[in-house]
């Protein structure tokens, strides 16, 4: 249980500080002027309980998944959260250009390399702390 618990926490606290650094710096003037053309369904004020919830239940199914892969170095863990992460937003951000007309290419691009590049980030954390707590070695 350590092993997937611990693991998760630290990947949820790397989905928070790379996620903050994506959205709050590196792209946030690309993200407060979308904020404005998409109106009153924009949340100004977003409940950040909510967001580190979300990062936890993806962390937790990372940890999951590579315990039960046995994935056994940071490599390979980059490379199928790369895969997934990738894969995962673009299929999430195609349904929301079906389904709302807020969606542009500029966002779905912007939106799919920084939440995939955060996933990828703590996936390694997830990977390598998974095998610090196993005894592994491996890269």
């Amino acid at each position: 249980m350590k092993k997937i618990l611990l693991p998760a926490l630290a990947g949820t606290v790397v989905l928070t500080i790379v996620g903050s650094i994506f959205y709050m710096l590196v792209f946030m003037n690309f993200f407060a002027e979308f904020m404005k053309s998409i109106g009153s369904i924009a949340n100004t004020n977003p409940n950040f309980g909510l967001i580190i919830g979300a990062h936890l239940i993806l962390a937790l199914l990372l940890s999951v998944l590579f315990d039960k892969m046995n994935v056994n170095s940071i490599g390979t863990a980059v490379k199928y959260t790369a895969i997934g992460s990738i894969a995962l937003y673009v299929w999430f951000d195609l349904w929301m250009f079906a389904s709302f007309t807020i969606m542009t290419t500029t966002v779905m691009l912007v939106d799919v390399t920084s939440n995939s590049i955060t996933t990828v980030c703590a996936g390694a954390v997830i990977a390598w702390l998974q095998q610090k707590l196993s005894g592994s070695n491996a890269v």
